[in-house]
């Protein structure tokens, strides 16, 4: 882990815990429409100090992964997806939810990650929702406290079904998964992506065709 980005991280664990006191103490003034005080939302990621550097855990957003990993964002720069699954992407009309478990300390989720937002980006279509939960590696003990003491679930990879990092899970409106990417795609990420939302149908004379993974 870049000693830069250390400070940044930090930076995140203070946001979380002023998250967490503000949690605490409902803002005056602030009221739902029965008059009751509005808290604020509760924090649902933490920051965990592992021996190679700080990493996430629990559920994140994109803001909060480049708050302290601003090279996430210059990946998603600077990759080109294939406009003709991007496309695919974009006519999806029915609502899809995808999960990913990823690894702020993983290789593998830094490169495919930030390929996957600005895939999203491409297709700017409000049907794909993003949900995105970071983790500690396996049997990490610390980063199952984190999690638990955050409201995710303490285990997050046992809850989705997880081996390795990142798996992009793609789930129907109704919760059904439709299919997964698992660590890395077999061709590219968003050909993949389309392949299980938005598949071409076959030609008349097409073999048979195998799942995905």
């Amino acid at each position: 882990m870049s000693q830069r980005l250390m400070p940044g991280l930090r930076a995140v664990a203070a946001v979380w815990i002023a998250g967490a006191a503000v949690c605490a103490a409902p803002r005056a003034g602030a009221a739902d429409p029965a008059g009751a005080p509005a808290a604020a939302a509760a924090p649902t990621f933490g920051v965990v100090e592992g021996e190679k550097g700080p990493y996430l855990v629990g559920e994140v957003t994109r803001a909060d992964i480049v708050a302290g990993f601003p090279a996430w964002n210059d990946s998603a720069a600077a990759y080109a997806p294939e406009p003709e699954a991007v496309a695919r992407l974009a006519a999806v009309s029915r609502p899809v939810e995808v999960v990913c478990v990823l690894g702020t300390w993983c290789g593998d989720s830094r490169r495919e990650v930030p390929r996957f937002w600005k895939v999203l980006e491409g297709a700017a279509n409000p049907n794909l929702r993003l949900r995105m939960f970071a983790v500690g590696r396996k049997d990490d003990a610390a980063a199952l406290a984190k999690s638990a003491a955050v409201g995710a679930p303490r285990d997050i990879r046992a809850a989705w079904g997880v081996t390795l990092v990142p798996t992009f899970i793609f789930r129907a409106g109704d919760g059904a998964e439709l299919g997964r990417i698992i660590e890395t795609p077999t061709g590219t990420l968003e050909g993949d992506a389309a392949g299980i939302v938005a598949p071409a149908a076959p030609a008349a004379d097409a073999p048979a065709q195998g799942g995905w993974h």
